[in-house]
């Protein structure tokens, strides 16, 4: 026993000394990689020498500056003693996947020109396909088109029509990339690349590119090691950008690792990472990935770099991911993750919506096990899902007090073997969807205590293919939730109803209970998969023969007296509380002790329905987000002053949306600007203008709503332009 207490001193002894050796290393923009490193006064150039140089217990501190190269960590840190990336704090400190490009332009037309980037600028040669992602397909087709990539995959499309995964951006701004060089030229701010010739045409603003910052995409990726399962590093403090990424369309087929997910930032299959307060944006693809990226036994970079397994125990929160072009995260079965606090606002900004276009979310994660994603704050991300657990949810997994606003989905659960509290879903609230709540060919959930507003479609959507295999629906439950201003309420599929041969698909013990619903008498707002169109009355009828008697909304209230104001923007709520929301009983589910704002939830019965505990009579003024603050698009964490003073502020002054109720677009602009011409042109995204019009105006106040009847389904882009400032926003018409 004497000996083996000996042996552990010895073995602390060790570890504390190598902690106590530990090293910073100094990174500059002045700097020189011949320098020591070690202090500020002489710091390295680069992250990578860096990287190169730390070892377990170290800390890279990177000081303020833009810094253009891919940092691929070699090694990783061990338990106790992480090696970490720090950006200098309270400074924006940027790692870009861009270099600023300044060749010899040939004019086209006007506003057009053209040139050859040199390849010497593509240094990020470690890929099985390009290191130039001009150069490199997109694997599917963004902006809802029908291209080469979907004739692939066995859908009908133009086999002409093919993307890249480059990008291109002027002064900061993002440019739009057109297949076709006629698209190009008939609307400004965008780009062509001819794969023949290599020319990468840019239809500029104005007709003086020299007066212009041109960036492209020479990295296909930002922070990812080459080597796989590295542990316990920390990246915190960057803002990491302009990568030209690949969409992840069939990441898991082997015949393809070149698709695997693969995020600006990646933890290759690592474990026990922390990613914490940075900002991710501006990817062409994803913006972070911390899963097991496809299928084990390949791999998309050349080398042997170990296989995709494992991945896990991470933390990463506290980070603005936005405006990535197909997603804000992927995670392919991931264990043990810590999502928290982070903001994830216009991701999917390549508006990747169609077949084989199924990567696509704020986040997106495949069955996270034991895993916790909580009090994040989702907003006004393009496409389909806001957030989306495929392959189920994975055991033990939480999702808790999150904010959802827009998408089509709010919460999407899909395809998974169902089991008990597989899935806890609870204080969550979620606004403006088509639908709240989305399960499809998946089970496992348990619904609790969540507020879902305006929704346009249903509040509780259910939807089973009974032709799937190796999937179960069954263990859907949902108490104490509330529903207000919802077009439908709930539609869902009885129990079991296709357990039958020859399908035999099982969707057994679904219960709802202690929920309150918005509706009165003569409101038809429920759907069963049998019978269409329900009142509250017919609804709790069927489930009350469907579960022998119990389990069926007895318990639940529709109400009416409880109105709401919801403020986007400003993240505020008003919930004026009638009384029959007040007089309303809960199901003591007993997982949970506190609702979204922290307080107290009594599991005794006498707790309210929805998140919030200590609501009262009349109107309630609630906060909903106390976290990161939200940045206008284009905004650093740190920057002291607009960095483009041309441009009008986005959130602050400008709203642009598209109402489904009305079918207008809706444009406010409020400003200390001259207003008295404000001119609205809106392209789609053929290049094609299909309306144009100067308002006159006569306060700083403009306001005008556009009849959107005559277009169709798809991705708009809307340029305002006052006396002397302009700005462009992108919309959605969906009908």
């Amino acid at each position: 026993m004497i000996k083996s207490k000996t042996i552990v001193v010895i073995i602390i002894l060790i570890s504390i000394h190598e902690f106590i050796g530990a090293k910073t290393f100094y990174i500059s923009n002045s700097g020189n990689d011949n320098n020591p490193g070690i202090t500020k006064s002489e710091p390295f150039k680069t992250i990578s020498k860096g990287s190169e140089m730390a070892q377990a217990g170290d800390t890279i501190y990177v000081l303020e500056g833009v810094y253009r190269e891919r940092v691929a960590p070699p090694r990783g840190g061990v338990a106790n003693m992480p090696i970490v990336y720090m950006g200098e704090p309270n400074k924006n400190v940027v790692i870009k996947g861009s270099d600023i490009w300044n060749p010899k332009w040939t004019k086209l037309a006007s506003k057009v020109y053209f040139a050859i980037p040199d390849d010497s600028m593509f240094n990020d040669d470690c890929y099985a396909d390009n290191k130039n992602p001009f150069k490199v397909a997109s694997s599917t087709t963004p902006y809802g088109r029908q291209g080469k990539a979907e004739v692939y995959f066995g859908y009908t499309g133009d086999t002409t029509l093919v993307y890249t995964i480059g990008q291109v951006f002027v002064d900061g701004i993002m440019y739009i990339q057109k297949p076709f060089i006629n698209e190009m030229n008939s609307m400004e701010q965008t780009w062509f690349y001819d794969r023949k010739s290599g020319n990468l045409y840019i239809h500029f603003a104005d007709d003086v590119p020299a007066n212009h910052t041109v960036e492209i995409s020479t990295r296909r990726r930002i922070f990812a090691p080459h080597l796989r399962r590295l542990k316990y590093i920390t990246v915190q403090g960057f803002v990491m950008e302009h990568c030209g990424n690949q969409y992840p369309a069939n990441f898991w087929q082997k015949e393809h690792p070149e698709w695997q997910q693969a995020g600006a930032l990646g933890t290759r299959s690592g474990q026990y990472w922390v990613i914490k307060n940075n900002m991710i944006r501006f990817a062409n693809g994803i913006g972070i990935d911390f899963g097991n990226e496809g299928n084990s036994g390949v791999d998309l970079e050349i080398g042997s770099n170990g296989t995709a397994l494992n991945s896990g125990y991470h933390i990463i929160d506290s980070n603005y991911i936005c405006d990535n072009g197909a997603g804000g995260t992927a995670a392919y079965i991931p264990g043990n993750i810590t999502f928290t606090n982070n903001v994830l606002e216009r991701n999917v900004n390549l508006m990747f919506i169609g077949n084989m276009r199924w990567e696509s979310a704020a986040i997106k994660m495949h069955s996270p096990n034991n895993s916790v994603i909580s009090h994040n704050l989702l907003r006004d991300n393009y496409g389909k899902w806001g957030m989306w657990l495929d392959g189920g949810s994975g055991n033990n997994t939480r999702v808790s007090a999150n904010i959802i606003i827009g998408s089509k989905h709010g919460f999407d659960l899909e395809i998974g073997n169902a089991t008990k509290d597989k899935l806890i879903f609870d204080n969550n609230i979620l606004i403006n969807q088509e639908n709240g709540i989305a399960t499809r060919n998946s089970g496992g959930i348990t619904a609790l205590h969540n507020l879902i507003l305006g929704a346009t479609s249903m509040g509780i959507y259910d939807f089973i293919d009974k032709t799937r295999t190796n999937c179960t629906s069954d263990y859907q439950y949902y108490y104490n939730n509330v529903l207000i201003n919802c077009k439908g309420l709930v539609d869902a599929y009885p129990p079991n109803i296709y357990n039958v041969a020859p399908y035999n698909y099982t969707s057994s013990d679904r219960r709802f209970d202690y929920n309150l619903y918005q509706a009165t008498t003569s409101d038809r707002k429920f759907k069963l998969e049998t019978v269409d169109s329900l009142y509250f009355s017919g609804w709790q009828t069927y489930w009350k023969s469907y579960n022998s008697g119990s389990n069926y909304d007895l318990n639940s209230k529709a109400i009416s007296t409880t109105t709401y104001t919801v403020n986007t923007s400003a993240l505020t709520l008003e919930l004026n509380v009638g009384s029959d929301y007040l007089s309303a009983k809960t199901f003591a589910y007993g997982k949970m002790d506190t609702d979204f704002l922290g307080n107290n939830l009594k599991n005794d019965g006498t707790a309210l329905p929805g998140p919030f505990q200590n609501l009262i009579a009349g109107i309630n003024k609630i906060s909903l987000w106390n976290g990161l603050k939200p940045l206008d698009i284009y905004v650093k964490p740190y920057d002291t002053v607009s960095t483009d003073t041309n441009n009008i502020k986005n959130n602050e002054d400008l709203n642009v949306f598209f109402s489904s109720k009305d079918k207008k677009i809706h444009i406010v602009l409020k400003s200390t600007i001259d207003l008295s011409a404000v001119n609205v042109s809106i392209y789609n995204m053929l290049g094609k203008k299909v309306f144009q019009q100067t308002f006159n105006n006569v306060s700083s106040l403009f306001e005008t709503e556009i009849d959107a009847n005559m277009l169709h389904s798809e991705l708009y882009i809307v340029h305002i332009f006052t006396t002397n400032k302009s700005i462009s926003k992108k919309i959605i018409v969906s009908r």
